[in-house]
């Protein structure tokens, strides 16, 4: 089990191509993935986490052992994909950037395969464990009444987090510890300037929320292998990718 730039790509790509929406732009496939309950500022989060690991893969594939040319046609994908989620492009279909994504995802998968453990993040019972748990208190904070500022700030923000946490084999744990670092400060801040009584509802769940903290870093140690995946086995990978070395 991995939780890697490369693997990370790959399954952004899966997504983009499982969605079945080329002809769509990126926040039509993003909202597809991640339902209606994300505000807009949500949506331009996931677009950096996407970018975040655009910009880790292409440092990975650029410092790797790979030839010039294997090198040359990943980065091209990689590229490709920057622009999906850049906000300059991003309301270009997603085949006008990525017109051959199975060539795309085949290349990323034969280097994943070749390099990395083909487990993945979402797999793993911590975060499956997580992932519910959070949900959890999202319906708390929905079912809550009456709706409030502060009900509305954590919902927006356990959201997020419930989307990384989905698809934390494309976003990866980096993203959802990102994103769980927010809402600490969000909630925190929010507590403080709420009536009492809104306070309240919040420190009843408190403990439990500051516990994910740790429970994310276990799954970060558990899952990290950061760009070992890039450091061996070289040779191989361009073979079967059809470069030569």
């Amino acid at each position: 089990m991995s939780d890697n730039p490369i693997t990370n790509v790959l399954n952004i790509l899966r997504l983009l191509k499982h969605n079945q929406m080329p002809n769509h732009n990126t926040y039509d496939n993003v909202r597809n993935w991640c339902g209606d309950q994300l505000t807009e500022g949500a949506v331009l989060r996931l677009f950096a986490y996407a970018l975040d690991q655009c910009q880790m893969a292409t440092e990975a594939i650029f410092y790797s052992s790979l030839s010039q040319e294997a090198k040359d046609g990943l980065l091209q994908t990689v590229q490709s994909l920057r622009s999906c989620f850049s906000p300059q492009s991003a309301q270009s279909s997603i085949s006008s950037h990525l017109p051959q994504i199975d060539s795309s995802i085949s290349s990323f998968a034969i280097l994943a395969s070749v390099y990395g453990d083909r487990g993945t993040t979402s797999s793993n019972k911590d975060v499956t464990e997580l992932s519910e748990e959070v949900r959890s208190v999202y319906r708390n904070f929905s079912d809550a009444d009456p709706q409030t500022i502060l009900t509305e700030i954590a919902k927006r923000h356990l959201s997020v987090l419930l989307t990384t946490l989905d698809h934390v084999d494309a976003f990866g744990i980096d993203s959802a510890m990102a994103v769980y670092a927010e809402l600490l400060v969000r909630l925190k801040t929010a507590s403080q300037s709420s009536a009492p009584g809104e306070a309240e509802k919040t420190k009843a769940i408190w403990p439990s929320i500051l516990k994910w903290g740790e429970r994310l870093s276990k799954i970060a140690e558990a899952v990290g292998t950061g760009n070992k995946l890039l450091e061996n086995g070289g040779d191989l990978a361009q073979t079967l990718i059809g470069f030569g070395s």
